[in-house]
């Protein structure tokens, strides 16, 4: 049970979060609103015929200048992500052997991580789920189905949903199953609250892929005497499938190092398996928790290695998450191709 989690403790939290959501849909709205205050790109006086005549009087230094700016803006996260992976290696080594993907945790910092393995895969599994069917029926609505004015409120919404801190889904997801529908910790709550986490990327991209479709097929398609359900049907749905795919892999890789929303209304430390037996009274261990929870022993050596070795397991999944999404797209790609000739 969340500590402080009525009267005056609960009311701060909750304002708290209201205030992040504020913030996060007031600066989502303002960069919208400036993305497209000019759409030929000028600014101020500046026109683009101005900033092309400028860029022609300073072309020999400035291009050089900029191609080394941009390389080194290139290089910066290749160097971190590098640095980050050494550490992780380092100080997690112990994850590299079998044995401590599948052997059980034991007491406070011994064992390994199997079971909060298998909860992490199940949390990811039904987050996957649940945010395909809803983030594809977005996207289309977004690229298809809304009008232009409409287009660009839920375009803004979607944004800020995509932009809300983890935390505050949290909140939400323990006031709502925890408390309101009495489920206590339960794993379809966690997949609930990571689910609006994937369900943004997801719609953008199946929008994006959908507003990329060539204007041939649909015009082909409507000379065969298509109606509009038809086209969405059998043109527009193979279309986006890789995009969604794509969306809903790179979604799930982001959804499962989140903390937050499995810290309240999901998951335990220990006392619960990684295969939950019902929804009600449900928890599950996960990864990202069991990181959380190893760090606030610090102190203890045996602890820090453990939560180094699971932050190694953790970001593999990840990884592999990734790695899954381009030859899977290549695939649909190719196989679509193969259908249409």
């Amino acid at each position: 049970m969340l500590a402080g989690a009525a009267g005056p403790h609960w009311a701060a939290l909750s304002a708290l979060g209201l205030v992040l959501l504020a913030v996060v849909a007031t600066t989502t709205v303002l960069g919208v609103a400036g993305s497209r205050q000019d759409p030929t790109g000028a600014t101020g006086r500046w026109s683009a015929r101005r900033c092309l005549a400028a860029g022609h009087r300073w072309r020999g230094g400035a291009d050089r200048l900029l191609g080394t700016g941009l390389r080194a803006l290139v290089a910066v996260p290749l160097v971190l992500a590098v640095a980050v992976l050494a550490m992780l290696l380092v100080r997690g080594h112990v994850a590299l052997g079998p044995s401590f993907w599948l052997t059980p945790s034991a007491g406070a910092s011994g064992g390994g991580v199997r079971e909060q393995v298998l909860g992490t895969l199940v949390l990811v599994g039904a987050t996957g789920l649940l945010a395909a069917p809803v983030g594809l029926g977005l996207g289309l609505l977004l690229a298809e189905y809304a009008r232009p004015r409409v287009r660009g409120v839920l375009h803004t919404a979607v944004l800020t949903l995509g932009g809300v801190p983890s935390i505050v889904l949290g909140l939400v997801a323990y006031d709502v199953f925890t408390r309101s529908a009495g489920w206590g910790k339960s794993w379809l709550a966690g997949a609930l609250a990571l689910a609006l986490v994937v369900i943004p990327v997801a719609a953008l991209a199946t929008a994006a892929r959908a507003e990329a479709l060539p204007a041939a097929r649909r015009e082909a398609a409507s000379a065969l005497g298509l109606t509009r359900g038809q086209v969405v049907r059998s043109v527009l749905l193979p279309w986006t499938r890789p995009g969604l795919l794509t969306g809903i892999l790179l979604g799930l890789a982001r959804a499962a190092g989140e903390t937050a929303p499995l810290l309240f209304a999901a998951t335990v430390f220990a006392g619960a398996g990684g295969i939950p037996d019902g929804v009600v009274q449900a928890p599950v261990v996960a990864l990202p928790t069991h990181v959380f929870t190893l760090a606030q022993d610090a102190a203890d050596p045996a602890a820090l290695e453990a939560a180094w070795g699971a932050a190694v397991v953790l970001v593999a999944i990840t990884v592999l998450l990734l790695l899954v999404a381009l030859p899977l797209r290549r695939r649909m790609e190719t196989a679509r191709l193969e259908a249409a000739t």
